[in-house]
């Protein structure tokens, strides 16, 4: 496998390294010569031989350390930078990994974070990367071998409870190792972001420097890197600081409404709990941020569901947008509801309580109030840009440009009017509303309506026949204006659907480095489902 490492090696190689973990110090100026980097590891600063002397003992030999990720929500990016600022690399690159191009990969190092969508899919920044792959004639069975000089590692992020349990990433390790590469160690699997998942990446990353005194980086600075590394992204994390184990709280319900009566498609619910009344149980949150409902199963396990938080504590509720959900008939069975919808849409009465936990997410956190923000969403998604918007109300430097898309304006204008009035008092800049179900006679026929009485059209309101990514790209020379005054894209909503079309309308119309630019420096976040 390249470099003539054996199993055998691998396994002396951890054994070494744990024995000299446990063990004292009595061989570390003979070891020293040999592994100083692992020993700045293990000296935490006491060795002689310190973090900054194991860096520039380590002999990089020209070869480059590139973190690539491919992610969905922002975890494998977050993730991906703060592995980036504890190693420390001379030199370093971060990219997505569309981005890592097959020559990128020539002679380098590459660690990758890799999220997994759908049925085992890839996050859209790393859909491209396997066909590149493939098409450069490296993965197929009798190659060249030109990436015999590369090495990698790869963290895989899912969720154990979901099928294609971190699938994408897994793909990653196999076709890598057949086009060629050296693993550095088998892919690690990381569970919901579960920082003992994360912290087996950084062993690893020290046995690897054991074995291969040249690696790229800084191997002391791997101490607490994992810690540093989950607390970054951790959408476990509630909103007492408690930490995964948190005990979730138990919220009443106190008001569902149905907002699109008459449509030709399931129902959207506005869901309104109240907060505890008591200070020790007071939960915080902002724009962004996540309500994990917790769900008893037949078999005595729980499991959960995410919602994106359509409201602000100072508003006195957690409130939520949920679309009923339904699984297919199964012979003569009715159609049964989903586990999370069903509750909240069905089963659960006034006065009843459900169990949440607040889980923070700062990839999808609003900007500085001077950044502008272009807000895009369909269906549900409308909550967490809802979130950002009441957030952000008042802020006389901020400018807004919502774009929402549903079935029809006659039934699926979700809170239309307090819309209308962020419109008219400039909380919102523009409002493009996409309606696929409602023909372009019937959009120029609306009346409208009595929160914005200067007129929809006159205020910056439009609406569009079609879906999001249409109206998007009919206004492609706007979006670039936006984007060159700074702006952040955000995207909320159905990924199969709207944002997958949003992302191919910004590549046909803006071409894949742009996009993937706007991606790696955090410009284009999405939370998405």
């Amino acid at each position: 496998m390249g470099f003539g490492v054996s199993v055998a090696e691998w396994q002396a190689a951890g054994l070494i390294a744990a024995w000299l973990v446990f063990t004292g110090w009595s061989y570390r100026e003979a070891l020293a010569e040999r592994w100083p980097a692992l020993l700045g590891f293990m000296a935490a600063g006491d060795s002689p031989v310190s973090s900054s002397q194991a860096a520039s003992q380590i002999a990089t030999n020209g070869r480059p350390l590139l973190l690539a990720y491919a992610s969905e929500s922002g975890h494998a990016r977050s993730l991906a930078q703060a592995c980036q600022q504890q190693l420390g690399a001379q030199p370093s690159r971060l990219l997505t990994l569309n981005q890592l191009l097959p020559e990128r990969l020539q002679n380098a190092d590459v660690l990758v974070f890799a999220s997994t969508t759908g049925e085992g899919d890839a996050p859209d920044n790393g859909a491209r990367f396997l066909t590149h792959l493939n098409s450069s004639g490296l993965a197929a069975e009798h190659a060249d071998r030109r990436l015999a000089n590369t090495r990698f590692a790869v963290m895989a992020l899912g969720d154990v409870s979901y099928p294609h349990y971190c699938a994408f990433g897994l793909t990653l390790q196999q076709e890598l190792q057949q086009a060629g590469a050296t693993p550095l160690f088998d892919a690690v699997c990381v569970d919901d972001l579960n920082p003992a998942d994360i912290d087996l990446f950084y062993q690893q990353l020290a046995v690897a420097a054991a074995v291969y005194a040249d690696l790229p980086f800084d191997v002391a600075s791997l101490a607490g890197a994992d810690q540093e590394a989950a607390q970054e992204v951790s959408q476990s994390t509630s909103s007492s600081g408690s930490g995964p184990d948190h005990e979730p709280t138990s919220l009443t319900l106190l008001k569902r409404q149905c907002l699109n009566e008459g449509t030709l498609g399931e129902g959207i619910y506005q869901i309104d709990f109240a907060l505890p009344a008591e200070p020790e149980r007071a939960l915080q949150w902002q724009a962004g941020d996540v309500a994990r409902l917790h769900l008893p199963v037949a078999d005595g396990s729980w499991q959960h569901r995410d919602y994106t938080l359509a409201s602000l504590p100072s508003e006195g509720t957690v409130r939520l947008l949920v679309r009923q959900q339904f699984h297919p008939p199964k012979g003569n069975q009715p159609r049964q509801p989903g586990l999370g919808s069903g509750l909240l849409t069905l089963s659960l009465a006034t006065g009843d309580a459900a169990r949440f936990e607040i889980i923070h997410n700062p990839n999808f956190h609003s900007p500085a109030a001077d950044v502008p923000m272009i807000l895009i969403g369909n269906g549900t998604g409308l909550a967490g840009l809802r979130a950002h918007l009441k957030q952000r109300e008042g802020l006389a430097q901020a400018r807004h440009w919502l774009i929402f898309g549903e079935r029809s304006l006659e039934h699926d204008a979700l809170w239309h009017d307090e819309l209308s009035a962020w419109l008219q008092n400039d909380t919102l800049s523009r409002l493009d509303l996409a309606f696929s179900r409602s023909t372009i006679e019937q959009l120029q026929q609306s009346p409208l309506d009595a929160a914005n009485p200067a007129g929809f059209a006159e205020c910056g309101g439009q609406f569009w026949h079609g879906y999001v990514q249409h109206a998007i790209e009919q206004q492609l020379d706007t979006l670039k204006q936006w984007l060159d005054d700074g702006a952040m894209i955000y995207v909320c909503g159905s990924r199969a659907g709207m944002a997958k079309g949003v992302d191919q309308v910004l590549r046909a119309g803006f071409g894949d480095d742009y996009v993937d630019d706007l991606d790696t420096s955090g410009r284009y976040r999405r939370d998405v489902y």
